[in-house]
């Protein structure tokens, strides 16, 4: 019986010959997907190498194996006995809750038990002729070198970690030998999601208040953190109030609301949900069986904002200019310490058919995409809650007396859905990809007709 030795970079060297050893698979630890705007995203091909250990150099190329690179997406689910948290965390816990904050509230429909559901999100086989390389000097074998480039699906989720369950991904390259022995090797890979800064991801919310004629318009935009280091999202935001001017109860009166201060904070909801599907493999339901919901970042502003009081002289009575615009610029931001995760919804785990292969094909798909199969998925969204804290002046309509003071009046509430993602510079992306999108802001509700720009702005 040959005597074998075991040697460097996984070779393995018999008797008068060399067998295949394992496989080397080199790629990138990082796959970045950039979304452009609300509509289109670019996720660059994954490019690498494989190395295959082979016998002697001139095998021929009906030897050489079938190679196939697959992705693979897992679910990881956590039961509440898991979920533990260290001396820090319990003490931040503990404080948040004494501000009555809505801190890991528990909802479960369903017994919660720990689970994992894999489900392979790309894989395509390599086409063309490898390189063969001389005799490797650690190893003193020869190696078939398979350079390739595969696509990614877009619409993949984040490389993801919540309280309740993770996401994360593995790479594995299989070579199938003409004998029927495989050989295979994964690698883990994260997936970035990010976004670029700018209107194609600002955002204009219209809200009316239940027994006010106040009507207030809150604009959001995304931007590039001054420090990374520390904070995982900046937006800057802009809440303009309107009518904010009403008629007194005596004939001679002008009532102006004036904003006291504003305070928000931003609240993660983490669900774990149950996904039930038709024979045909169509979504049909969705049922929570777990869910968190924690704050990530909170702020107040203060101040006394109030509309100009020229309105009160014979021109206001002439142009009937009664609406009292109120313009308060600030800033919100997420710190990196509050751990929040990117949003998350459940079309993100649909993997979607048409992925577009160059002329230069060097990767083919085994099989078509298809939705998912996942039997539970993990959601997270993110809400602004506004809190507009209000006084109120009433001035003499002709001479501008101050005949009343309230200083504080009403408080204004609001909620508002919020994208968190990462944002990038878009540096690193391919000249010519990033152009000019002439899309306006975008509503979150149709049905409100958007602001004059021109009065606005």
């Amino acid at each position: 019986m040959p005597s074998t030795q075991r040697i460097p970079d996984g070779c393995q060297c018999a008797e008068g010959s060399l067998q295949p050893g394992e496989l080397h698979l080199e790629t990138p630890s990082a796959h970045y997907i950039t979304l452009l705007s609300r509509n289109e995203t670019y996720s660059p091909r994954l490019s690498g190498s494989l190395r295959v250990p082979i016998s002697s150099p001139s095998l021929h190329r009906a030897e050489h194996p079938d190679i196939t690179l697959t992705v693979h997406q897992e679910l990881t689910t956590r039961t509440p006995d898991s979920m533990t948290f260290n001396k820090s965390d319990i003490h931040l816990l503990k404080r948040l809750a004494r501000r009555r904050l809505a801190l890991n509230q528990s909802n479960a429909t369903g017994q919660f038990k720990d689970g994992s559901d894999v489900e392979t999100v790309m894989s395509c086989r390599l086409e063309g002729p490898p390189m063969v390389s001389a005799n490797d000097q650690h190893c003193g074998m020869s190696f078939l070198q398979f350079q390739f480039l595969v696509p990614i699906p877009p619409s993949l989720l984040g490389t993801t970690k919540t309280m309740v369950g993770a996401v994360s991904y593995t790479i594995t390259a299989t070579a199938t030998w003409p004998s029927g022995t495989s050989i295979s090797t994964t690698r883990p890979l994260q997936i970035i999601r990010r976004a670029l800064p700018g209107h194609s991801h600002s955002v204009s919310h219209v809200r009316k208040y239940h027994g006010a004629t106040l009507s207030t318009i809150l604009r959001l935009a995304p931007e590039i953190s001054a420090d990374p280091a520390t904070t995982r999202l900046t937006y800057s935001a802009s809440l303009v109030a309107r009518r904010t001017i009403t008629p007194g109860d005596r004939p001679m009166e002008m009532k102006y609301v004036v904003i006291k201060e504003l305070r928000w904070w931003v609240e993660e909801t983490i669900r774990l949900v149950k996904v039930s599907t038709t024979t045909g493999g169509h979504e049909a339901t969705t049922t929570c069986e777990k869910q968190c919901v924690r704050q990530v970042a909170r702020g107040t502003q203060k101040g006394r904002w109030a509309a100009s009081r020229s309105v009160l002289a014979g021109e206001a009575s002439n142009s009937g200019d009664t609406d009292g615009r109120i313009e308060i610029p600030f800033c919100i931001t997420i710190p990196r310490g509050a751990k929040a995760a990117d949003s998350l919804d459940i079309s993100s785990y649909h993997i979607w058919p048409e992925l577009a292969l160059s002329n230069e094909r060097i990767a083919e798909f085994s099989q078509p995409y298809t939705l998912s199969t996942k039997k539970r998925a993990i959601t997270v969204s993110h809400q602004l809650k506004l809190d507009i804290v209000t006084g109120e002046d009433t001035y003499h309509r002709e001479i501008g007396t101050l005949l009343d003071r309230k200083r504080w009046w009403k408080s204004f509430k609001a909620f508002f859905p919020l994208a968190v993602n990462e944002m990038t510079t878009g540096e690193d992306l391919p000249d010519g990809l990033l152009r000019e999108n002439p899309s306006l802001p975008q509503y979150e509700d149709g049905s409100a007709m958007p602001p004059s720009y021109d009065t606005l702005l």
